[in-house]
């Protein structure tokens, strides 16, 4: 199944029905592919059974009368419930409207027991949407302890973080309505996506939204509209003209994936439930805003902060008229932006980019130094970010305005989420990665104070990327004006993906591992660094220049890994763990030392180098050189030096990653190779700056530093 495919998902809504609320029942009903299975209602904006009996008349409306709908709990967890004031919701929650009656009626089993009786029927695949006090929630987990292990993920609409509250100057109303319920399910251990009104008060209906809902022909479109006269005047006071917060709704279009999260931490989450001022207040860890929001290693709830693109026109046309096309998100093969200037460029930018690698989680700690064998040294708290090859090169293209298509595959484990993570928040399409049974790749990097790196990876699901893996991909390869891959997935699959592909193939050998002469020769432009320069001529049999006969300490390491066993996924696994050179794999400019400061970095080596390549048949080459830029040889002979920018480096993973993105973004432009590399080694510059890989990557809105000699 892949992250983007969702056929018939069971969804369980729960809810206060008032105005916004049902706003997101019919906008739920209306969405392709969800499974509405149930409806509990809670006290909040209204009565619980107020509540269920509007959802009942909504859906008889709608067309849908056969939903169940059950009654929850009618009092808060520590308190008796007060209506709230008519002027919101009105006297019945739907703004006064009097809908004709339901024929159906509220089945015989609690709200509670009624998503318990789910969460087995659905075992693992039931998503709870919560849009009302979590008293329901709370009853649940007390009725059965266990019910979390069967819930595939809940989004709650819920909790302000860096937004004041809306019911009090530090608490939002669903949560300051029960708060002890709330800490009960922020506690229970399931994945939760917190939508808030740091992110709710962004997205609202306008009197436009409003006039066309009146004007459908659709009965509950229509309905709509008068119900929200009220509320509009509400917000009127708020907002300075007649509009409404989608609250509720756009929990809803973030839970079925209709709209994007971006800027959207995995951290831990708790309620104030004293009984002083802040009452009732959503407090999260979100201090690495500076460094990109990073997760937290153990936290259970993500917190959206920002999407990807408006919900007005959407929802508005999905309740207007179901069975017509809805606006696309910006560009249909992408999901959210990171900033407008991107958008604009990807509007105008035609090429397509297919990216076929790995996906990591990439497990950081600092330390001093790193260990030597048998040594254990003390490091620094350690953080889990999204990495692989394959990640962040086509993290960074997107980041620059590509319209990128990531191929490859994640595990099932709960690093998956967090692999995913940076590719979400920057626009990549997602619909060719898939869940594989078994583990998330992995790369354990030890950073210590001089920015420098050493990485073990454990490739998990990227050692399935083989060649039946990428045949099921072929659409997506054979499309593609560029195709980039790299060396954390099965030979055989590198070997198909050159089979398959019919524009530019670029190929960044690393980490260095064997591979067909065709593969290599395939390549335009073929990406090494000086120790994967030698292992490619090694591999074509090509006398490594500037050794005599290749025999040096690069080309021993290369023949002691040229085995057979390399072609598996096995093998690639044992190549990977064994392999020094992950650290200059993952980015070269890391290992800028060890290349540029040694006594074989002649310039006229490297060009020696890429002649050599060029002599076999390859159309480019581009050789990293670390702090000393870039070769570019073409196959007309030009060899092109290419300077780095002056940076102060902070952390150089992923910077070599960020050269291939960068490079194949401006490649699909129809810029020239020379030009493409002179930009990318800009933006590897760039990243050397931030700490991690794809949080230090630049965007379209970001000064990139200039090259030496410019």
């Amino acid at each position: 199944m892949t992250i983007n495919e969702a056929i018939n998902r069971p969804v369980y809504y729960d809810c206060d029905t008032g105005i916004d609320d049902a706003l997101g029942l019919i906008y739920l009903l209306d969405f392709p592919s969800v499974n509405l299975v149930g409806i509990g209602t809670v006290c909040g904006n209204t009565f619980a059974e107020q509540a269920a009996d509007n959802n009942l008349r909504l859906l008889q409306l709608a067309g849908h009368p056969n939903i169940p709908v059950a009654i929850g709990e009618k009092r808060f967890r520590n308190r008796d419930y007060l209506s709230q004031p008519v002027p919101i919701h009105g006297a019945n929650g739907l703004g006064n409207l009097e809908l004709p009656a339901a024929e159906a009626k509220p089945i015989d089993k609690s709200a509670p027991e009624f998503l318990i009786e789910l969460s087995h029927q659905y075992q693992g695949e039931l998503e709870v949407i919560a849009v009302g006090p979590l008293t329901n929630l709370a009853k649940a987990l007390d009725l059965d302890p266990s019910l979390p292990a069967r819930i595939k993920q809940v989004t709650i609409m819920g909790g302000a973080f860096y937004a004041p509250g809306n019911k009090t100057p530090a608490a939002e109303a669903n949560i300051l309505d029960d708060p002890e319920a709330a800490q009960v399910v922020l506690a229970a251990k399931w994945p939760i996506t917190l939508v808030g009104l740091d992110v709710t008060m962004k997205h609202f209906l306008e009197e436009k939204h409003r006039e066309q809902m009146a004007r459908s022909d659709r009965p509950v479109a229509q309905a709509l509209a008068e119900i929200l006269n009220i509320y509009f005047d509400f917000y009127s006071n708020i907002y300075g003209a007649r509009c409404c917060a989608l609250h509720d709704p756009l929990a809803v279009a973030i839970a079925v994936g209709d709209i994007k999260a971006i800027h959207s931490p995995l951290v831990p989450t708790v309620v104030e439930t004293g009984d002083g001022p802040a009452r009732g207040q959503t407090i999260a860890d979100l201090r690495t805003q500076r460094a990109g929001y990073r997760d937290v290693p153990g936290a259970n709830t993500r917190i959206v902060l920002d999407t990807d693109r408006p919900l007005a026109d959407l929802i508005t046309d999905r309740i207007c008229n179901p069975q017509a096309a809805v606006p696309a998100p910006p560009k249909a093969d992408t999901a959210p932006e990171k900033s407008a200037t991107t958008e604009a460029h990807k509007m105008g930018q035609p090429q397509k980019i297919t990216v076929v690698g790995s996906l990591n989680v990439d497990i950081c700690v600092e330390l001093d130094r790193r260990p030597n064998p048998g040594e254990t040294v003390m490091g620094d708290d350690v953080t889990y970010l999204p990495g692989g090859k394959g990640a962040n090169q086509a993290a960074a293209a997107s980041a620059l305005g590509g319209r990128v298509t990531m191929v490859g595959a994640v595990g099932t484990d709960a690093n998956a989420q967090t692999a995913l993570s940076g590719l979400q928040q920057v626009g990549t399409n997602l619909s060719q990665v898939e869940n594989l049974a078994g583990a998330t790749g992995v790369a354990i990097i030890n950073l210590d104070r001089e920015a420098e790196n050493s990485i073990i990876v454990s490739p998990g699901a990227n050692g399935k990327v083989d060649r039946d893996f990428v045949d099921r991909k072929a659409a997506a390869i054979r499309e593609a004006q560029i195709v980039v891959c790299q060396c954390e997935i099965p030979v055989d699959g590198i070997e198909r993906v050159a089979e398959l592909t019919t524009g530019r193939f670029i190929l960044n050998v690393a980490p260095s591992i064997p591979l067909p002469e065709r593969v290599i020769k395939r390549a335009n432009p073929l990406i090494v660094n000086e120790h994967e320069a030698a292992q490619v001529l090694e591999t074509l049999g090509v006398p490594v220049p500037g050794t005599g006969e290749g025999d040096t300490a690069a080309s021993a390491e290369v023949r002691s890994k040229a085995s057979p066993e390399a072609n598996t996924a096995a093998g690639s696994k044992a190549n990977l763990a064994r392999s020094s050179e992950a650290g200059s794999a993952a980015n070269p400019e890391a290992n800028a030392d060890s290349i540029v400061g040694s006594k074989s970095a002649r310039p006229e080596r490297f060009e020696a180098m890429a002649r050599a390549l060029l002599a076999q048949g390859l159309e480019s080459v581009v050789i990293t050189l670390g702090k000393s830029g870039s070769l570019v040889a073409q196959s007309d002979d030009q060899l092109t030096a290419i300077p780095a920018a002056t940076v102060k480096p902070v952390d150089t993973t992923g910077a070599g990653d960020a050269f291939v993105g960068a490079l194949a973004t401006k490649l699909a432009e129809g810029a020239g190779l020379v030009d493409a590399a002179r930009f990318a080694s800009r933006v590897a510059s760039f990243a050397c700056q931030g700490y991690g890989a794809q949080a230090s990557y630049p965007t379209l809105d970001d000064e990139l530093p200039a090259l030496e000699k410019d």
